[in-house]
């Protein structure tokens, strides 16, 4: 579609007519997957999208999973009503949203701030958005929906929203002409700019953010934000996250450098005295009963000989050889059926009843292939069990809190955590998945169950 010169035209708005203008990687799915329901409740629903993929292609060309998934998305765009602008002009995106009604951001995503929300109230289109984030401040007209976007009756809730909005032009126009004089006497461009301009001078400097990923276990992040700059310590940054772009050198990190501590014998015998996430799986795989158990990345065993111990088979697998050689001696003494193998993760193709990985994500380059990889081999009606430190985990400020604790550049091994997660991004890691349950200790470890 193109436009003409603003000078040349007379908007007509279109109360029907639905906006979308951010990044696809920041929900747009799940308005394109509710949209056949939309279209069959209000048959003149239209959506127009712009943003493009110019720059996500220019990141993800050789990441195949995340090509296919816009593909996936393309095909989503082909549906009755739906027209994908791509890439267009500032001028193109004003004249946009003063033909639309609404403006439809059903995101996940932590924006700091939301230009697209002070463009959309200041022309017009009237948000319908889920509360997260910076659009708390952002958006002061149309509807805010409270909770989790991938929790199914938010969702829902999020979809009649947006289809009551669609039905009732009398309160799109009641709302509308507040709306706009709100966001103009807010968002003008010039005190949008002294914001950004006060916020930027008071940021903290390169070397402090640096020091505070590293400190918070978020090498990737560290590594995102000094890569393209002449950081002075960026080759002892890429030091610690080498291990995610080079297999040899995660194979050797895992296998050879790393080394592991044992936990004593009577521990590896009873887990569930070591930590609350061991206590609160072995009672789950206690009253799921499964005929086999898989742990991947199991240390020295400890999960695999309890279970054990309580009459489960399972078998762990573990990189560090002479953890795997301790895990098997101890189930030889005790006469347990449990055994243990020096491998990959990613090479193993065995099925089981229950699946365990745990404290292992934030060790792995590619967090999804990980998560689909544990779901392949999970057998139907079994589970995944997930475990993973949040990002506010209590060992973090231990750590911290810890007299004379080395600097994180103090020598030029890999750093063990490449990341760790907020709720949300595990969540859309485990969008493809059925959660049964989703919850944080008191160590604050994320502990999820996942269904097939």
């Amino acid at each position: 579609m193109k436009y003409p010169k603003r000078s040349d035209l007379v908007v007509k708005r279109n109360p029907y007519r639905i906006y979308w203008g951010s990044s696809y990687d920041r929900g747009i799915t799940i308005l394109l997957e509710m949209w056949s329901d939309i279209r069959k409740e209000v048959p003149d629903a239209l959506l127009d999208i712009c943003y493009g993929w110019d720059l996500y292609i220019k990141i993800n060309a050789n990441n195949p999973e995340r090509i296919a998934w816009k593909d996936k998305v393309d095909k989503l765009m082909q549906q009755p009503g739906i027209t994908h602008l791509g890439r267009i002009s500032h001028g193109a995106v004003k004249t946009l949203i003063e033909s639309c009604g609404i403006w439809a951001y059903p995101t996940w995503f932590g924006e700091i701030s939301c230009i697209t929300a002070m463009k959309c109230q200041a022309w017009g289109a009237i948000p319908v958005v889920i509360s997260y984030a910076a659009l708390q401040e952002t958006v002061q007209y149309g509807v805010r929906i409270e909770g989790d976007i991938y929790e199914p009756e938010i969702k829902e809730k999020f979809k009649n929203e947006l289809i009551a909005l669609l039905k009732d032009e009398a309160l799109q126009e009641e709302i509308r002409e507040p709306m706009m004089k709100w966001a103009r006497e807010q968002f003008p461009w010039s005190k949008v700019a002294k914001q950004w301009s006060d916020e930027f001078g008071s940021a903290p400097s390169l070397d402090k953010q640096v020091d505070e990923l590293m400190e918070n276990n978020q090498a990737l992040d560290a590594w995102n934000l000094v890569k393209d700059t002449d950081y002075p310590k960026k080759n002892k940054v890429y030091a610690k996250v080498v291990h995610a772009f080079d297999p040899e050198a995660y194979r050797k990190f895992y296998a050879e450098d790393l080394a592991e501590n044992p936990v004593p014998e009577e521990v590896a015998l009873n887990c569930i005295i070591l930590a609350p996430r061991f206590k609160w799986v072995v009672e789950e795989i206690g009253k799921q009963r499964p005929k086999s158990v898989l742990d991947l990345g199991c240390a020295d065993g400890y999960l695999c000989l309890t279970l054990a111990k309580r009459g489960f088979d399972s078998i762990g697998y573990n990189l560090y050889k002479p953890s795997v050689e301790l895990a098997n001696k101890r189930a030889k003494k005790n006469n347990l059926k449990a055994a243990f193998v020096c491998e990959d993760l990613f090479n193993i193709d065995l099925k089981a009843d229950a699946v365990v990985l745990f404290e292992v994500l934030e060790h792995l380059p590619d967090p999804k292939k990980a998560i689909d990889h544990c779901m392949s081999l999970v057998n139907e009606g079994g589970s995944f069990y997930l475990s993973t430190p949040s990002i506010d985990h209590i060992g973090i400020q231990q750590h911290k809190d810890e007299p004379n604790s080395a600097s994180w550049d103090a020598d030029g091994t890999p750093s063990g955590h490449l990341r760790l997660y907020t709720e949300q991004e595990l969540k859309e890691l485990l969008k493809d998945y059925k959660i049964k349950q989703f919850r944080i200790d008191e160590y604050k470890c994320w502990n999820i169950e996942v269904t097939k």
